[in-house]
């Protein structure tokens, strides 16, 4: 079982507070007690690549000019410690 993290949001006023680490945290941690192998999450190139690179989350892939705007999409991977 996988972990997909979908939608995360936190507000400009709330950014550099730890609420987006915690939140990847206690999602971590649901899906581990779930048995959940492994975590993944897509974001663009000028949304949170670094976030979920200091999160410790690796780049798998990408598709360049996702959006027709000369945007990448990234898709992001880390193992749970559960395997």
């Amino acid at each position: 079982m996988w972990l997909k993290i979908d939608i995360m949001a936190v507000g400009d006023e709330q950014r550099r507070r730890g609420i987006g680490r915690q939140l990847i945290h206690n999602a971590e941690t649901e899906a581990i007690s779930r048995g959940c192998c492994y975590a993944f999450v897509d974001t663009m190139s000028y949304q949170a690549t670094d976030f979920y690179r200091k999160c410790g989350y690796q780049l798998c892939g990408e598709i360049p000019d996702w959006d027709s705007h000369g945007h990448t999409k990234h898709f992001f991977k880390k193992h749970l410690g559960t395997e």
